[in-house]
């Protein structure tokens, strides 16, 4: 099954890269190339979905400790509220 779906998922890679070193637009490639249109899009958006998966990592942020901030020399705050 694994295989079968590997080579689906590689044919589909070429057909994509394919369609975008065309230049046609979907419908127009689908037509030259005998697919439906529905399934370059499905195709198309799969694989975008992919390389944002694969790119994205966590990022963490520093967030100071109780210890941190009780020691760390920050100035009062005075506020003025004049009568309106």
């Amino acid at each position: 099954m694994n295989d079968n779906v590997l080579s689906k998922s590689e044919l589909w890679k070429a057909r994509v890269s394919d369609y975008y070193s065309s230049g046609l637009s979907i419908n127009g490639w689908c037509s030259t190339n005998n697919c439906p249109a529905s399934s370059l899009r499905y195709w198309i958006a799969k694989f975008k979905c992919q390389a944002l998966d694969s790119s994205e990592s966590a990022v963490f942020a520093a967030i100071p400790s109780e210890t941190i901030l009780a020691t760390a020399s920050i100035a009062p705050v005075t506020m003025y509220m004049d009568s309106i």
